[in-house]
């Protein structure tokens, strides 16, 4: 488009807010299909904006377009323009998917410049503070996806494990950094554990797993990873078990005086600068907690793990009918429907049977939300116990 003025790249975020016309549109088909010179005059006029134009909504695609179709040196020369942004980026919540692209895009020389900037004249938690930011732990995420940057950070992430373990954001860096690496999983134990051997593990150290409301991802982590210790997966798989009834049941609500103190102490909340704890309405969080541990206790977990976790869960009296007809506590049915035949037997009664004894008719099962998860994995593992009669009828009523 030879005739179009590009100064509206110059504060897209203003034109944006007072409703200017950009038209961003004709401006990416020229990135993705325009003639070389069209596209070379098009980058010439957005690198140079390229900060303003990643932190707005409206515009910042246009980088994406860039680092996409343009070849490596337009993608160092972007490097050049933000260098001095990244940590700002890093934090932003439109940015910090910029950063994560140039980091999967540019050469290993560049991600290496990207991961010193949280080292270079920065403070010594950085880092850790990029982890825990719901933003910018996507862009720590993606550091340690590769090697030349990680290698950059890993001394000043290891100390911090232990913590960013519990961190609701943290936590996914360090479920990334134990499936990106060859020796994370060591790394990880030893920083929980206090040892990566065969050893007698404290239930105490467990138990700090578990202390957020929330699944947990590093203990799915530890316990679908091949090479952590088989002690660290009993020790789990023994408190997931102690505690099922807890876990799994439904806690009482919060009494009246501890919701007239949080209501008074959210009368005038404290500005959130983006590293606000989180806080959840424990009354509307009260069944399941970790309940994905259980789901891949039944999915990786040996064969006799299986067992003691599905004897648990049967010794707790009405556990299994609350299991299946939970949306979605009914995923650990599943799993243990598909990996654990001993159990197909108890569960198919239960999810067929209300808690008053009346048979639930198929086509009632296969419309509940929760019940239908069983009878599709009934379908898959042992079709053969559907009747012809009931095949007819469900296959009537899907049409």
């Amino acid at each position: 488009m030879p005739g179009m003025r590009l100064d509206f790249l110059k504060n897209p975020s203003q034109r944006a807010a007072t409703g200017k016309s950009m038209p961003l549109k004709q401006v990416e088909a020229v990135l993705l299909y325009g003639r070389p010179e069209q596209r070379a005059k098009v980058v010439q006029k957005i690198l140079p904006n390229a900060y303003a134009l990643c932190l707005s909504k409206a515009s910042h695609h246009l980088l994406l377009s860039i680092l996409a179709k343009c070849d490596g040196l337009i993608r160092v020369q972007m490097l050049y323009h933000l260098r001095r942004k990244i940590r700002d980026l890093s934090f932003s919540p439109v940015g910090n998917t910029i950063v994560q692209e140039m980091l999967e895009k540019l050469p290993i020389q560049q991600r290496r410049e990207i991961a010193e900037v949280f080292v270079l004249n920065a403070e010594a938690d950085e880092f850790r503070r990029l982890c825990e930011h719901p933003f910018g732990n996507h862009v720590a995420q993606k550091i340690m996806e590769h090697p030349s940057s990680r290698e950059v950070l890993e001394e000043r992430f290891v100390p911090h494990i232990s913590f960013l373990a519990v961190h609701p954001y943290g936590q996914r860096v360090v479920v990334k950094y134990m499936e990106s690496t060859e020796e994370g999983w060591r790394a990880v134990s030893r920083a929980l554990f206090g040892t990566d051997e065969e050893r007698d593990v404290e239930e105490g150290k467990i138990a700090l797993l578990f202390q957020p409301l929330d699944d947990n991802m590093t203990v799915s982590a530890l316990l679908r990873h091949p090479l952590v210790s088989v002690s660290v997966k009993d020790a789990i798989c023994a408190h997931l078990c102690e505690y099922a009834a807890e876990y799994l049941n439904s806690r009482k609500e919060t009494s009246a005086a501890t919701a007239a103190a949080q209501a008074e102490e959210d009368e005038f909340p404290l500005p959130d600068f983006g590293y606000a704890k989180l806080k959840k309405d424990e009354a509307k969080h009260d069944f399941p907690r970790h309940y994905h541990a259980y789901v891949t206790v039944f999915g990786y977990g040996d064969i006799a793990q299986r067992k003691e976790m599905w004897e648990s869960l049967r010794s707790v009296t009405g556990l299994i009918e609350r299991i299946v007809s939970h949306k979605t506590a009914v995923a650990i049915a599943v799993a243990a429907f598909k990996t654990l035949p001993e159990s197909q037997e108890s569960l198919w009664a239960a999810t067929t049977m209300m808690p008053n004894g009346t048979v639930i008719d198929v086509i009632q099962l296969a419309r509940d939300p929760a019940r239908t998860m069983l009878l599709r994995a009934m379908i898959e593992s042992c079709g053969y116990l559907l009747t012809a009669d009931q095949r007819k009828r469900l296959a009537g009523a899907a049409l």
